[in-house]
């Protein structure tokens, strides 16, 4: 039995199979994705150093970090496009290590979806099949069945330039997917799209791997992105694996003050120990934290707290900060302010709009933080 969902806009749609049973029967008789200690350097420059995960046969793994950070070299890597220095790259239990790329039964996605500008949507879809020599009507079939699943059928005829971005996108997809790949390379697949279109090609994605339970590895720098998406998320930073988890725990407990502040916004704040439960800031603002730190006192560090976990308290009360409201724009039911403590470190605190009388710009306001939610990190971790 299949259900079909479909999306108003574009008129999209995505078919999801309800039959469970076979699904985790396929994967069952897969391994997934292994690397393991891969390295390697371009000019004696590292680019990769001893980077190490496994992706579950079926899951979504997102590769996240900032640019220059070897997410893009490992892809080609795992591709066949590049062959590192060091490591294993295992896929299903197959060493790739000496096999060519147009052996490794991976499809991939560019982000600007490479597809061929002179043939129609049919004929790059199939160009895979046709570079295997797979007969033409079996050829055919296979294009149909993409065409039916990415929901293209009436677009078979057209070329390129004749579609919407979201729907090169999706012959994209199902080019890559066409060949029956065992594991499936995103490249920042919908970052030439549209904030909209973003969304609703993500969410197109996501039923469609879930239905099909495709192995996938997708790199991207955007981090709404890769917690959209993404069943699990290996943070890289100057070619090293900073922090590997879901996207709750690593939003929650960032191991590092470098993921802590990439994935999601985290205001800083400079401080001494004073005391195994008590620190005290810039500007001899003195802070009471209801629990014991593993550092001694005098000892200098950095502690972090998300926009969420700070409120707005009247100026003056026990154990807040004091501060400056600087401007505040609303975002839905919730309010971004912008605030300066006295030493002139920037603040942001996401509230509730209906807090109340809003202080105008200049006022002097209490910040009270959620003390049960910050993070401490040493000073020479700073970033």
């Amino acid at each position: 039995m299949v259900q079909r969902q479909i999306t108003e806009n574009e008129g999209t749609a995505i078919e999801t199979s309800t039959n469970e049973a076979t699904s985790a029967s396929v994967l069952a008789n897969r391994e997934g994705l292994n690397i393991k200690k891969v390295s390697h350097a371009f000019n004696g420059v590292a680019a990769l150093q001893d980077v190490s995960f496994e992706v579950e046969a079926g899951q979504v793994v997102a590769l996240l970090g900032p640019s220059g950070c070897g997410k893009s070299t490992l892809l080609r890597g795992i591709a066949g496009l590049l062959i590192p220095d060091r490591g294993e790259i295992k896929l299903d239990g197959r060493d790739l290590r000496r096999v060519p790329a147009r052996g490794r039964s991976i499809g991939m996605v560019f982000q600007n979806y490479a597809l061929f500008p002179h043939l129609t949507v049919a004929e790059n879809i199939g160009y895979g099949l046709a570079c295997r020599r797979m007969p033409r009507a079996k050829i055919a079939t296979q294009v149909a069945e993409m065409l039916r699943l990415v929901r293209l059928e009436s677009f078979a005829k057209r070329l390129p330039r004749e579609l919407s971005g979201g729907q090169q996108q999706r012959v994209a997809v199902a080019r890559a997917l066409a060949v029956n790949p065992s594991a499936l390379l995103l490249d920042e697949p919908f970052g030439a799209l549209d904030r909209g279109l973003r969304a609703q090609v993500q969410d197109e994605f996501i039923r469609l791997q879930r239905n099909l339970g495709i192995t996938t590895v997708m790199v991207t720098h955007d981090q709404e992105e890769a917690q959209t998406v993404a069943d699990k998320l290996v943070v890289m930073n100057a070619g090293r694996v900073e922090q590997i988890g879901s996207p709750e725990v690593l939003y929650d407990q960032p191991a590092s003050l470098f993921v802590n502040g990439f994935l999601g916004h985290a205001n800083k704040f400079k401080a001494t120990v004073t005391n195994p439960s008590s620190l005290r800031l810039a500007a001899d603002q003195e802070l009471q934290l209801g629990r014991e730190l593993s550092f001694r006192p005098g000892y200098q560090l950095t502690m972090t707290a998300r926009p969420e976990h700070l409120s707005i308290a009247p100026k003056g009360e026990k154990n807040t900060l004091d501060a400056r409201w600087i401007r505040a724009a609303p975002l839905g039911h919730m309010l971004s302010v912008d605030l300066e403590l006295p030493e002139g470190t920037p603040v942001k605190a996401l509230i509730e709009r209906n807090m109340g009388p809003r202080p105008s710009p200049g006022s002097e306001v209490g910040l009270r933080l959620d003390l049960n939610s910050v993070h401490f990190y040493p000073k020479e971790n700073d970033q």
